[in-house]
């Protein structure tokens, strides 16, 4: 058997905070040897981001590590003080994070960040000079064209994908024997995550690497991992290797998550076709201007599709595709530089002050991570008070009235109106993003990959939650997303963009079944299945 790069024994870690002791992992025991990849599933707040944090020793000053050990190889790392991990951190462990888009310094180079990654405490003009052919080096393994010119670039230039493989070099830089991946596709299309997967898998071959792989998406750890770990409440009710978990589940909460990956052949209600358009966007362009680093030239063109009320479109692409200039133009954010766009019955660009301000109303947008999308010194009940008070709405007992109905609608219980953002689940936290945009009485929703960040068993009570609003509002939904088994399930009509065109537009379950274009094909096929 190849050597064990990570043993972790009987481990107990508590957070304290004032009066309150949360158990966030009980008793953990588990194996990581060379070359091999281990999938860390479970539900959010089941204690993965507190193991992986704990693997590279990095736990916050809440955090009490009670009983247990931690061993990387043959070292006991359990007890070891910051001073001594900064030698070991990058050498033996290094980390992949989960936000590419955040995770880079935005005012430096990716050459100067995988120059610090390769030699983080040299001060040698020499060697740093010298490692700019290592950093190029490590991008052209990484998969990235014209890695040379990418190193005097910034992150804002790169795509999510690309900002992933430098992510991924920057971890490798020096050769660790075990690499913490926490959720390190998720922010990624689908087509981008199977390239990074079989980058890692790749990786793990010719370094001989343990990768701990920290995930909510069962159908990617299916593929793409040797054995997978299941936590729940802080306990491991499950380790097997991959093919036992998913095919015969012992554990009772295994089956459940397994039970609750969206289904592929499920399809929104049928809509009657008679309903008029109330998005109508023709051949819509918009070109950005070139930059100091870059000769590329970022461009839309050519966008023509109609969402009818209370139909669904959802809309795919990669990075760079144009979704997010997309969506700027449907919100007002940007002024087309050609086409047009329609919105019931109105023409933003030429709308201005109340005229706008009353169309905005209703036009609601819901952000992909919500927790950064509330003012964090709120309640949950000061951020529902506020749409409510702009729209000129001072009684009190209205407002109460209004915010009780519209957490009915989202099923969320009313003594989570005193918490802050931060003390609530992904789930409450999203819950609470789409009782704020109904709160607006809005026509039209436009949700920015409201799932993406989610545990597959929240994912499936969002995306339910979306199909009885819409069926009880009647209100019509433009659904970004890059999970296809989520656009198969609740979108009517899918619009497919690359590189800034249209590739296909239609029918969700004609495009799905018999798509015409080799890159939709590429996309349907990139789907992993289980």
């Amino acid at each position: 058997m190849n050597q064990r790069c990570l043993s972790i024994r009987n481990l107990d870690i508590c957070y304290k905070r004032q009066n309150t002791t949360h158990h966030a992992l009980n008793d953990v025991s588990l194996d990581l040897h060379a070359g091999e990849i281990l999938a860390l599933v479970g539900e959010s707040g089941s204690g993965k981001s507190t193991l992986g944090r704990s693997v590279l020793g990095l736990l916050p000053a809440a955090a009490r590590l009670q009983s247990g050990s931690i061993h990387l190889g043959t070292k006991n790392v359990t007890h070891l003080p910051e001073r001594e991990w900064r030698s070991i951190r990058g050498q033996k462990v290094a980390l992949i994070p989960q936000d590419p888009a955040h995770s880079l310094d935005p005012v430096r180079t990716i050459g100067a960040q995988l120059v610090e990654a390769l030699h983080p405490a040299s001060t040698s003009f020499l060697l740093r000079y010298n490692a700019k052919a290592e950093a190029a080096a490590l991008l052209d393994q990484m998969g990235i064209s014209q890695p040379k010119q990418r190193l005097a670039q910034y992150p804002h230039e790169l795509s999510g994908g690309m900002k992933q493989r430098v992510l991924i070099a920057a971890a490798i830089a020096q050769r660790p024997s075990l690499i913490v991946a926490d959720e390190p596709t998720s922010a990624l299309d689908v087509s981008v995550q199977v390239q990074i997967m079989t980058l890692l898998a790749k990786l793990r071959r010719e370094l001989n690497t343990a990768i701990l792989f920290i995930t909510h998406d069962l159908a990617l750890a299916s593929e793409h991992t040797d054995r997978v770990a299941v936590l729940h409440n802080g306990k491991i009710c499950e380790i097997a290797p991959t093919k036992q978990i998913f095919q015969a589940p012992q554990a009772s909460y295994t089956k459940r998550l397994i039970s609750d990956l969206p289904i592929f052949q499920k399809s929104p209600e049928k809509i009657p076709s008679s309903s008029p358009d109330v998005i109508t966007v023709k051949n819509l362009g918009y070109t950005y201007a070139k930059t100091a680093h870059s000769d590329h030239q970022h461009t839309m063109r050519n966008l023509s599709f109609s969402v009818s009320k209370g139909r669904t479109l959802g809309i795919v692409g990669e990075s760079g595709s144009g979704k997010t200039t997309l969506l700027k133009c449907l919100l007002g954010l940007l002024t087309p530089q050609t086409g047009s766009i329609r919105i019931l019955n109105q023409y933003p660009s030429q709308l201005q002050g109340q005229a706008l301000r009353d169309l905005r109303r209703k036009v609601q947008f819901v952000y992909q991570n919500p927790h950064v999308s509330f003012d964090p010194r709120y309640t949950a009940l000061q951020s529902l008070e506020e749409p409510l008070i702009n729209r000129g709405i001072q009684s009190r007992s209205q407002r109460q009235k209004a915010i009780n109905d519209v957490l009915f609608k989202v099923h969320l219980d009313a003594t989570l109106l005193e918490r802050r953002i931060s003390a609530l689940s992904g789930g409450q936290a999203q819950r609470l993003a789409l009782a704020r945009a109904l709160l607006c009485q809005p026509e039209i929703l436009i949700l920015d990959e409201v799932v993406s960040a989610l545990d597959v068993s929240i994912q499936a009570e969002i995306l339910s939650l979306l199909e009885q609003i819409q069926n009880d509002l009647k209100l019509t939904y433009i659904f970004v997303s890059h999970d296809l088994t989520a656009i198969k399930r609740l979108a009517h009509d899918v619009l497919i963009l690359k590189n800034g065109e249209q590739v296909e537009y239609g029918n969700t379950n004609q495009i799905f079944l018999k798509p015409k274009n080799k890159y939709t094909k590429n996309l349907i096929n990139s789907i992993p299945k289980i």
